[in-house]
């Protein structure tokens, strides 16, 4: 009667969830050392400091990935956080 309930790209949607679940999985563990150097960079806790990274992220209308990835491969803090900081 009713058939398989499909996602975005027509998998079956628990297969879409699965993945969504693994890279969610991947951003937060990737998270911790861009938590810490923000945390000592801003004298915060590594809870402070996602916050920071997060609300930083939607604001911009970033991907948490990628703003991530800009804290870790340079030494001076993205704008969009120091906004946020402001």
């Amino acid at each position: 009667m009713f058939g398989t309930v499909r996602g975005p790209g027509r998998e079956p949607l628990a297969e879409c969830l699965h993945h969504l679940a693994i890279e969610g999985e991947q951003v937060a563990v990737n998270a911790y050392p861009v938590k810490g150097i923000l945390a000592e960079r801003f004298g915060l806790d590594v809870t402070e400091a996602f916050e920071l990274l997060r609300r930083s992220a939607r604001d911009n209308r970033l991907r948490l990935r990628d703003l991530s990835e800009r804290v870790v491969a340079s030494s001076e803090t993205p704008a969009e956080i120091l906004r946020a900081r402001a």
